[in-house]
């Protein structure tokens, strides 16, 4: 899930507490419900309700904390610690923050969901049933989008790839990569690491993407009329007024900006 830069230099001190605040939200519900209910994607609850089941979760933390033994107010005191720090510290960081970011938080999201269930079970049996039409339902909508089969690309065809790219390169051009992508991954990080190997043809650093005078957009998905998605790198290019699109040989759909200027 990505955001816009939640800091900078001219606004306020309480302007940065209340962003961080909508952060540390959206970033909690992403985690707890997003992920394993699917309300990430087009599929699951509307992601408006996200943070509504957010609250109810909560709340039901909060009553189970109260009336639980000790033992148990510990181990939930431990995850809600853990994992409250882990999203203050992925709130304060300014850039997009993909789910290869957050894995090590999946566990203690499902911990927290069994010993909720554990404490529901022990007070009454009867809990088995919302608890199975739950698992159910997370069943129903994550199994579809399970890598069982294989799928996207390949190392090959990134390598394959990134060789063509190059070759619509100029030596020494600054360049910077658009990835169009269900992974998410608007940097392109396979590309820039294989296209990195090529001397005077290596993608500039991210951060300085204000300061490149091509942009490539690789567009896995087929997106069309590219250049008006609300995709940051994209709109800042100062000269849309010429794309150029190339096929690979891979499938892949290339398109170039270049910067007449």
């Amino acid at each position: 899930f990505t955001t816009e830069e939640a800091f900078t230099e001219s606004v306020s001190f309480a302007e940065r507490f209340r962003s961080l605040g909508t952060l540390f939200v959206e970033r909690s519900e992403y985690l707890l419900v997003s992920v394993l209910f699917g309300t990430a994607g087009s599929d699951g609850l509307a992601r408006s309700s996200g943070i509504a089941v957010l609250l109810t979760l909560l709340a039901v933390v909060g009553y189970v904390w109260k009336k639980s033994a000790q033992k148990t107010r510990q181990v939930v005191s431990i995850i809600l610690a853990y994992f409250g720090v882990s999203i203050l510290g992925i709130s304060v960081y300014r850039h997009a923050v993909y789910d290869h970011y957050i894995l090590f938080l999946i566990p203690l999201v499902v911990m927290l969901y069994a010993v909720l269930a554990e404490w529901l079970l022990k007070k009454h049996t009867l809990f088995w049933i919302p608890i199975s039409m739950l698992l159910m339902y997370t069943a129903v909508v994550n199994v579809p989008r399970m890598p069982l089969i294989a799928g996207g690309m390949t190392i090959s065809q990134y390598a394959q790839s990134s060789e063509e790219i190059s070759e619509l390169l100029r030596p020494g051009e600054e360049y910077n990569i658009v990835l169009l992508s269900v992974t998410g991954d608007l940097y392109g990080q396979n590309y820039r690491y294989f296209l990195s190997t090529y001397e005077d043809k290596e993608p500039i650093d991210p951060e300085r993407q204000v300061e490149v005078d091509t942009l490539v957009i690789i567009n896995e998905e087929q997106l069309e009329n590219i250049l008006e998605l609300p995709i940051y790198q994209i709109q800042i290019f100062p000269d849309k007024t010429n794309p150029v699109t190339h096929t690979l040989s891979t499938g892949l759909e290339v398109t170039l900006l270049r910067d007449a200027e």
